[in-house]
C-alpha cells in the first residue's frame, strides 16, 4: 500500500471479495442476469405444474402396461414419427388424455397419423387444441402462440 493513493485500500478490499468469489464462495449479493432469472422462473413454473399434475392424477403412474385386449394392436409395431413443439406462453401438452409434457417438447415419439393435441396453460387459464399430422419415420416442428 502506498501513501500516494488513498483509494488503494478500498480497491484492495474489492479485489479480495472477487478472489473469495473465485475460490467457490458466493459473494453476499451475486448479480443475477436476465437469462438466469428466466431459467429460475421456468424451473419454478415447471415444478408447480408437476405438483398440480400429481395432485390431479392422484399420483398414479400412467404407464399403460398390461395385457392387450382382444382386437387391440400392439403399439410397438406401429409406425412412429417425432414432434418438436414450442408454445408462447408455455403449455402442458396432452394427447387423448395422456400428458406428453410441458413445452418446449423436443423429439417426442408419437404414432404416425393425425392427432388432436390439447395445449393448456393453467396459470393464465388458456386452453386450445391443435391438430398435427405425424408422418411415419418423419419429424414435425411447430412454434405456436396460444391465446
Amino acid at each position: 500500500m502506498s501513501e500516494d493513493d488513498p483509494d488503494e485500500d478500498e480497491r484492495g478490499s474489492a479485489e479480495a471479495d472477487e478472489a473469495t468469489a473465485a475460490d467457490g464462495q458466493e459473494p453476499a449479493e451475486p448479480a443475477v442476469t436476465a437469462a438466469e432469472r428466466r431459467r429460475r422462473a421456468v424451473a419454478a413454473r415447471r415444478a408447480r405444474e408437476r405438483r398440480l399434475e400429481r395432485r390431479s392424477s392422484g399420483g398414479a403412474a400412467e404407464d399403460g402396461a398390461g395385457p392387450a385386449e382382444e382386437g387391440e394392436s400392439q403399439p410397438a409395431q406401429e409406425a412412429t414419427g417425432r414432434l418438436t413443439l414450442d408454445t408462447t406462453p408455455w403449455s402442458v401438452v396432452t394427447l387423448g388424455g395422456r400428458r406428453l409434457g410441458m413445452t418446449p417438447l423436443v423429439n417426442v415419439e408419437l404414432p404416425a397419423g393425425t392427432h388432436l393435441l390439447t395445449l393448456r396453460n393453467p396459470e393464465l387459464g388458456v386452453s386450445t387444441t391443435y391438430r398435427v399430422t405425424i408422418p411415419a419415420d418423419g419429424r414435425v416442428t411447430r412454434r405456436l402462440v396460444i391465446e
